[in-house]
Parts: C-alpha cells; structure tokens; sequence
C-alpha cells in the first residue's frame, strides 16, 4: 500500500463486483472492503462500478450512484472523502495535460454544484438539521 501510494498510482475500486462472501479473503461486505485503509495510507482511488453486466450481488446491482452511497455511508471514507474520490478518479483520466487542466476545473465545478445541490441537503435532513 505504501509503495503504491509513494508512486501515485490511481487505484481503480470496484466496491460492488469485489465482495465476494464466497471467495477466501475476498471482502464479505461493503463494510469489510479495504478501501478506507487504503485511502487513510494515501492511495489515490477512484471509484468505478465496474462491468454492470457481470458485477453485482444478488442484494445490489452495481452502477455508479449506488457505488458513490456505498462508499459514503457503509465505509469509513464517509461523504467528503468519497467527493475526493470522485475528483481523483477524474485526475485520472488520460487526456493531455492543457486538456485535463481545463476538464478538471469543469469537472470540480460541476461536482460542487450537485454536491451543494443534493448532497449537502441531504445530510443536513439525515443529521436532523433542517
């Protein structure tokens, strides 16, 4: 974990597809994923749901906006580090560097105003808040 943190390498996380009860040392449950871990050592993670046809449990079939809730509320990574999640997973993307910068200041635009839209509101209806 160290070693791939120290080389920035993005490590792409498949919450839904990897839990695999049945498989020895493979996570039992969202809970169990070591994605937390890996983020608290400073693994660069984005967050993918993987193949939609092949991926899934019988409980949840994977695509993105379940994968994002998953990783905020049963992990330990929590809402604001699912969001940087999220903006690694765009720094990311192989695109050349004039291009990346100017997809990168879109891209985080856009991510504050649906967060401050969606996210930001229901958290403050879940935390009694409002």
């Amino acid at each position: 974990t160290a070693r791939v943190a120290e080389m920035a390498v993005t490590v792409e996380v498949c919450l839904t597809s990897n839990i695999k009860p049945w498989r020895q040392g493979a996570p039992k449950s969202v809970a169990e994923h070591p994605v937390a871990q890996m983020v608290a050592a400073g693994v660069t993670c984005a967050l993918s749901s993987d193949n939609l046809v092949l991926s899934g449990t019988v409980e949840r079939q994977a695509d993105s906006t379940m994968e994002l809730a998953l990783l905020a509320q049963e992990t330990a990574v929590g809402w604001p580090g699912a969001k940087a999640v999220l903006l690694n997973g765009a720094a990311g993307a192989f695109l050349p560097k004039e291009q990346k910068a100017q997809f990168m200041e879109r891209y985080a635009a856009a991510l504050e105003a649906a967060w401050a839209e969606h996210v930001t509101p229901l958290l403050a209806r879940v935390r009694g808040n409002v």
